[in-house]
């Protein structure tokens, strides 16, 4: 083998190399590698939030700009978000009102998005108890994402690096919102 010859064939396996390690960190989530992976929401819990489930659901108003860490429900926060108010709402009035949302994880192909919640500015958020699990869902509806967790766990990829996780969504706040209106809460509006 010529010099040459061995040099080419160390570029080569460089390269092949230099490849594996960029779509390895990229499929485990490191670095500037990483990219969108798609995961199915939960049906159970999807299904509540479509409204084709009956349940006692919880819904409260939060104050978008008052996250202070991961701090779980206790007093006046959920999930790390001061709660403004909340109310109940059972079976049949529950989906309905979810319903009337139209809140559809679907239109964007399920996707789960890594990384800094950039823009996220929940103003809603529902607690509800199914199969035994309790389930906490924040909603901004101004950037179209949705975070939720599950026991008290993050619902995604499950991994400590990912606790930001969240899904895209579509829908609309304005039952909601009147809702908590016709209860008085009081609520941040969005702009």
């Amino acid at each position: 083998m010529t010099t040459s010859q061995r040099y080419i064939f160390s570029a080569i396996v460089v390269l092949i190399l230099g490849t594996f390690i960029v779509v390895f960190a990229g499929w485990i989530g490191y670095g500037p590698f990483q990219y969108l992976r798609y995961y199915s929401f939960p049906k159970e819990p999807g299904e509540v939030l479509q409204g084709k489930i009956e349940t006692l659901i919880t819904l409260y108003a939060l104050d978008p700009g008052g996250k202070t860490g991961m701090i779980k429900e206790s007093g006046t926060r959920i999930s790390g978000y001061e709660i403004l108010g909340q109310i109940s709402l059972e079976g049949p009035a529950a989906a309905k009102a979810l319903a009337d949302s139209a809140i559809d994880i679907e239109t964007k192909d399920q996707q789960l998005v890594k990384g800094i919640m950039n823009g996220f500015k929940p103003r809603h958020g529902i607690v509800f108890e199914r199969s035994g699990k309790r389930y906490e869902i924040l909603l901004s509806f101004e950037c179209g994402k949705l975070y939720a967790t599950c026991d008290g766990k993050m619902l995604g990829m499950q991994r400590p690096q990912h606790r930001d996780d969240q899904w895209f969504f579509s829908g609309n706040s304005q039952k909601l919102d009147s809702l908590l209106d016709a209860a008085k809460i009081p609520r941040e509006k969005a702009p």
